[in-house]
């Protein structure tokens, strides 16, 4: 099965559309493993329904003082690459560090906490070394990252099966979303654009916006009061008009990735 990285500008409704995903899947059969690669957003397990888990894979692997010690004498060495031993079987993590609610699996990469604490350089690296060993042979893997292109940056994607854009009905959502496809172009990684966010009358707008940049969207997940209302109130993500719409998509992405 395959591994998806869901991205897009902030507040385009990435972690919406990622929760959405894994419960489809879940419900369809599928063993889910959603990996939180944002580290600011703090609402992503609150919309699962489930608790963080109790440990990140950053203070897993000693913290961003050891793992940034680690990318320093690599690049004083100039190795190309960092070996985490612990990440070597993604699939044996600490149980701390995952939380499992009704077949979906929550690992966080880790979280800026402090105020001059430091780039979140060492959180990138993580999460591209555990997306990279974890195994999507049996199973759904989701990775919601941060706002904006800095996962391409950091190699993040080299993974992925699909890059799956959410574009919300925002000018700048529509160049973000040219310029995505442009970078995955360039890295052979195949990018599906998906319209999120979106009323019946913006929805042709916006598809003739990305038309012209090349780009035809496989699905739209409309505004939904429901998950609005769920967003605002803190409450888990689940069903009404967008759930209706994500399975949609799922049943889209089986025929034609998997």
């Amino acid at each position: 099965m395959p591994k998806l990285v869901v991205c897009g500008k902030g507040g385009s409704g990435k972690s919406v559309l990622t929760t959405l995903l894994a419960r489809a899947a879940a419900t369809g059969g599928y063993q889910v493993v959603v990996v939180d690669a944002d580290e600011s957003n703090l609402g992503l397990s609150r919309m699962l329904g489930m608790t963080p888990p109790a440990m990140t894979l950053l203070d897993y692997l000693g913290g961003k003082k050891e793992v940034g010690g680690k990318l320093r004498q690599a690049v004083s060495q100039k190795q190309k690459e960092v070996e985490f031993s612990l990440l070597r079987d993604a699939e044996s993590l600490d149980p701390d560090c995952v939380s499992t609610v009704e077949g979906i699996s929550l690992v966080t990469v880790g979280k800026v906490h402090h105020v001059k604490e430091g780039c979140a350089c060492p959180m990138g690296v993580i999460a591209r070394e555990y997306f990279s060993k974890v195994s999507g042979e049996k199973q759904l893997v989701l990775v919601d990252t941060e706002a904006g292109i800095e996962h391409l940056g950091r190699g993040i994607d080299a993974a992925a099966d699909v890059v799956l854009v959410s574009v919300d009905p925002s000018f700048e959502s529509v160049l973000l979303a040219e310029k995505i496809f442009t970078m995955t172009g360039w890295a052979n990684i195949r990018c599906l654009a998906v319209i999120s966010k979106a009323d019946p009358d913006t929805v042709p707008v916006i598809q003739a916006e990305l038309e012209k940049r090349g780009i035809n969207a496989v699905g739209v997940i409309p505004a939904d009061r429901q998950v609005a209302e769920a967003c605002l109130s803190g409450k888990p993500v689940a069903g009404g008009l967008a759930g209706q719409a994500v399975a949609e998509l799922l049943a889209y992405l089986e025929g034609e990735i998997w």
